[in-house]
């Protein structure tokens, strides 16, 4: 079965340029998971862990260097099989899961015989039991990915309320406008227009122009650091606004599924 899967990601994915190089790059095992429905978002999370996984796994998998440069972690048919072989051991319930969907939804025959698979698949083509050992490494690096994910969403939040501060402090908050100067000078009053104030530097009865432009500013900052501190609040635990999101999309990464 890992074959039947192996030929058939190799020969229709959905990368023309890819079809037929005797691998598995991470474009096909993203296209794999697309079609048995994952999300966008968790296909991203798939391609960019599945090295650390291999190396989990101790797949022997190699690196090839793209033309731009990019190094690429493959698989061969061997290591292919390494890996399944894996999912299995280390949780034979959703690998069962995940190869009736194979078959249903690829159509996979017995590369030796191109006959179909017996459907449904026989549970017993599984191991009965999970390998405690394997399953703990897995779980183990779920936390870590899961950790590395909610680090990056983090400082990806930060540095765009960060850029989003400084445009606002960047704006020019006065100038000299000749048509606001001329309304508080008709008696609209500096009060009723915010800019007519800073224009003439110090009509507003109050105080001069220069007190009333930095407490603008300051509260554009406390707004801004506000929102930071919603927004980095609301991330709390996970580091994705739920304590659950991050944990559903990598549950089953590789051997789960999504």
């Amino acid at each position: 079965m890992a074959d039947a899967l192996f030929f058939y990601l190799d020969q229709n994915c959905s990368v023309p340029v890819l079809r037929g190089t005797g691998f598995i790059e991470p474009a096909k095992y993203v296209w794999m998971e697309m079609m048995t429905g994952a999300t966008q978002e968790a296909a991203q999370i798939v391609e960019a862990f599945l090295e650390s996984y291999y190396r989990m796994a101790n797949i022997p998998y190699r690196v090839v260097v793209s033309q731009s440069g990019e190094q690429i972690p493959v698989l061969d048919r061997k290591a292919w099989l390494h890996l399944h072989v894996f999912d299995a051991k280390s949780d034979p319930d959703q690998g069962h899961k995940d190869f009736l969907n194979y078959i249903r939804l690829f159509n996979l025959k017995d590369p030796l015989t191109n006959q179909p698979f017996p459907t449904p698949l026989p549970r017993s083509s599984f191991p009965l039991l999970a390998d405690q050992t394997l399953r703990a490494n897995v779980e183990n690096w779920k936390v870590q990915a899961i950790t590395a994910i909610a680090q990056a969403r983090k400082q990806a939040e930060q540095a765009q309320v960060n850029e989003m501060i400084a445009n606002m402090t960047r704006r020019p908050v006065y100038s000299f406008n000749p048509s606001l100067a001329s309304f508080g000078a008709a008696g609209m009053g500096a009060g009723g227009y915010t800019g007519a104030s800073f224009a003439q530097g110090g009509a507003n009865p109050g105080g001069g122009g220069g007190d009333d432009n930095h407490a603008n500013v300051m509260d554009v900052i406390s707004g801004g650091l506000t929102l930071t501190n919603t927004i980095l609040g609301s991330m709390g635990g996970g580091g994705f606004g739920g304590s659950g999101v991050g944990a559903g999309l990598l549950s089953g990464m590789f051997g789960a599924g999504f």
